[in-house]
């Protein structure tokens, strides 16, 4: 395998291992299906995540191939996992447009604000374990 694939699959690994730590819940690297690829991790909910470990860096066009995985998967969210040399995963990036980035904080708001009114014991508790600026 040759050392920039290496460095991919790597970087792959740490990213699921990391989001499986963060979530909780089972992240893994997906095998690729050329034309029709659905990103590089599994387990990102209603996300196709494409990971990238360059030293030169082509945001748009990662940012293009994870928008078209996205739609590939019928997912309605994207994201790059972008890595320079010696940084450590989580103070890596989570690259998208704005329009992306935005859709998900309105879903985000909408689905936190049905919580609150349903249910605020519930929304109480989402509220103490995720907290508004608390760093995991």
């Amino acid at each position: 395998m040759s050392r920039a694939r290496t460095t991919g699959t790597n970087w792959e690994s740490r990213c699921a291992a990391y989001y499986s730590q963060v979530l909780g819940t089972p992240v893994r690297r997906l095998a690729q299906h050329g034309v029709l690829d659905i990103g590089d991790l599994e387990g990102i909910y209603l996300h196709a995540a494409e990971s990238k470990a360059h030293r030169r860096w082509d945001v748009l066009e990662w940012v293009r191939q994870a928008r078209r995985e996205a739609d590939n998967k019928d997912v309605p969210f994207h994201v790059v996992l972008a890595k320079r040399p010696h940084i450590k995963t989580p103070e890596c990036l989570a690259i998208s447009t704005i329009e992306n980035h935005a859709r998900l904080v309105a879903r985000l708001r909408d689905a936190e604000d049905a919580l609150r009114r349903a249910d605020p014991a519930t929304y109480r508790l989402h509220v103490e374990e995720h907290g508004t600026t608390s760093r995991r």
